[in-house]
């Protein structure tokens, strides 16, 4: 089950002295997110054995045809049942329009992608 999706690009200002931070917040577009079978597949085995739930948070780059790269495990809870290596796993999975919803473009900006893991009853 997917939860959330954040994409936010940090950019800094020209003096030395002051670093100032802006926050451009897009509204994501996707054209293609894992299937349920592709979320089972990938569903830590023994978390999946214990039926137990979890959350990861990933970080990666969009690039220009929507796919995301450069990923990394941003958290995991809880941490060492492998949910943040199952979510980065699943991140070819997923595919961004080249703009968002109010048409500005995706590439190059810094995505954090959120993922809650749920053992179906």
């Amino acid at each position: 089950m997917i939860v959330a999706l954040t994409i936010a690009f940090a950019a800094t200002s020209t003096p030395a002295v002051a670093v100032h931070h802006k926050i451009v917040q897009l509204e994501p577009v996707w054209i293609a997110q894992p299937t349920r079978e592709d979320i089972d597949r990938e569903y830590p085995d023994l978390a999946k054995q214990w039926r137990d739930n979890g959350r990861a948070v990933v970080e990666c780059t969009a690039q220009d045809d929507g796919t995301l790269s450069a990923c990394s495990i941003v958290s995991e809870t809880p941490e060492g049942e492998g949910f943040g290596a199952a979510t980065l796993r699943l991140t070819s999975r997923y595919r961004l329009a080249p703009t968002d919803a109010k048409g500005r473009p995706i590439k190059g900006f810094r995505a954090q992608l959120t993922v809650a893991w749920g053992v179906l009853p």
